[in-house]
């Protein structure tokens, strides 16, 4: 019986079988995704090394996944330095994508070196999307 089987081929129950498994295979993270909805926002964001005296603190945010769905309306980052916080707006640069911002900080006189924490938040549609991150305050390597 076998060896009828390899002679003529798979039966079809096999086939059938194996068709049903290829479609699932396909549709299922098809189907997975579309009862998900949309992907979830993410809030990527940093701070670059600011000297002292005389420098600042550049701070970016982008939206992830990127797309009409991911314009930023709202940005603004805290700085905690020493003398006390600091708001700053964060703005989209020309030319650049609906979903980053930026802002460049001045490194305020007497700020001791070592970390600074810096609280980002965005809002996006309706929804607000915040991340904590640290910037990094260096002596000035010219005299």
């Amino acid at each position: 019986m076998i060896g009828h089987l390899e002679a003529h081929g798979p039966s079809r129950s096999r086939m059938a079988a194996t068709a049903i498994a290829i479609a699932l295979a396909i549709s299922l993270p098809l189907a997975i995704t579309a009862a998900a909805g949309k992907p979830a926002l993410r809030l990527n964001a940093s701070a670059s090394s600011g000297y002292y005296p005389d420098g600042s603190v550049n701070i970016a945010a982008v939206v992830t996944p990127s797309g009409p769905g991911a314009r930023i309306s709202v940005g603004t980052a805290t700085i905690h330095w020493l003398g006390g916080d600091q708001i700053v707006a964060l703005t989209r640069a020309p030319g650049s994508a609906a979903n980053a911002v930026r802002a460049s900080v001045s490194v305020p006189a007497g700020q001791p070196l070592g970390l600074v924490g810096v609280d980002v938040s965005v809002t996006v549609g309706t929804t607000v999307l915040t991340k904590s991150i640290t910037a990094r305050i260096v002596a000035d390597p010219t005299p």
